[in-house]
């Protein structure tokens, strides 16, 4: 039981660190023509409140993956999936915290929009990979990792885009 333990845990963490190629992956919801356009001191405070919420993400995403790559090195599933399972919920806080912010900016609402998608697409990309981890399904556990990543790329690309608007 521990070998076939050992084994799916070490396939699962080999997965996890493989970097998917763009060719499998649909192309990122990310717009990169998508301008955010402040018009209003109201404006540039939601904004600057988002760029603090995406900063959150990417060092929650950060620091999972740092995390991740370490427990390759001891095997150690149940804390793989506990991991996953506190970003998950920090994500769901972050997610909570991102609707509260509301304005009548049509673009910057629009970013924050499908930034809120993208991050719900991180959240239940993990919970799928969790879920095919404590289940032993591994078709569960790589599509969640591909949704995961998918949702990681867009996320980056969002954080990029805020950061070289509002520098």
């Amino acid at each position: 039981m521990r070998f076939v333990f050992i084994f799916c845990l070490f396939i699962f963490l080999l997965g996890c660190n493989q970097q998917t190629s763009s060719t499998e992956m649909p192309v990122s919801n990310a717009d990169s023509n998508h301008r955010i356009e402040i018009n209003t001191a109201a404006d540039k405070e939601i904004a600057e409140s988002l760029f603090k919420q995406i900063l959150e993400v990417n060092q929650l995403i950060e620091e999972l993956d740092l995390l991740i790559i370490k427990l390759q090195k001891t095997d150690e599933l149940p804390e793989a999936i506990e991991m996953m399972e506190t970003a998950t919920s920090e994500a769901k806080k972050i997610l909570k915290d991102l609707k509260t912010l509301q304005t009548e900016n049509k673009s910057l609402t629009e970013f924050k929009d499908m930034y809120e998608e993208s991050l719900n697409e991180y959240t239940n990309g993990l919970k799928l990979q969790i879920d095919g981890m404590e289940n032993w399904d591994g078709q569960k556990t790589t599509e969640g990792f591909k949704q995961t990543e998918l949702a990681k790329n867009n996320l980056k690309q969002y954080h990029e885009k805020i950061k070289n608007q509002f520098k």
